[in-house]
């Protein structure tokens, strides 16, 4: 048994029974940091950001558009709306591992696909592989900034580890 020095004054000569000063340091619950707080918010909110999105792509995608005057290309349209898709459950996830995020693009490009054949369903919308092309491309951009915003996150975190103790 060792000593439990840093704790208490305690040594091991005195007792054979452990320190309760040490026990309770070593039992108690880890309190909660404003960082464990900020994280676990952030993900929800990116999570309940993500579904929005998604629920906002599927009524725009299948509404008629009745001289819809939006300024910009339409591929544009679903470069922006599928990459920022991507970027925020990329950042609703970010403990996960790569292939997670590989699943997540996969299951994202298979909805673009999806939209555009039920838009091929409608008689007011109409299937195209461009818009397809551009909503997968829209995809692995937002795969690529979210990447590149969990790296920073992560280096900012261990900076202000590194700044506190």
């Amino acid at each position: 048994m060792k000593a439990c020095a840093p704790i208490c004054r305690r040594n091991e000569k005195q007792s054979k029974l452990p320190c309760w000063r040490a026990l309770s340091a070593i039992n108690a619950p880890k309190r909660a940091t404003y960082n464990d707080f900020m994280k676990k918010n952030m993900t929800l909110f990116f999570r309940a950001t993500g579904v929005i999105f998604i629920l906002a792509i599927w009524v725009g995608s299948l509404i008629p558009l009745n001289n819809l005057a939006v300024p910009g290309s339409d591929k544009l349209h679903h470069f922006i709306a599928y990459g920022s898709l991507m970027a925020v459950w990329m950042l609703a996830t970010p403990q996960q591992k790569l292939f997670h995020h590989g699943l997540i693009a996969f299951a994202l490009m298979a909805m673009g696909l999806a939209i555009e054949a039920a838009q091929g369903l409608t008689a007011y919308r109409f299937f195209e592989w461009a818009d397809a092309l551009a909503n997968a491309v829209g995809v692995m951009i937002g795969w690529t900034c979210g990447q590149l915003a969990l790296r920073i996150q992560a280096a900012l975190s261990l900076k202000r580890s590194i700044t506190a103790a």
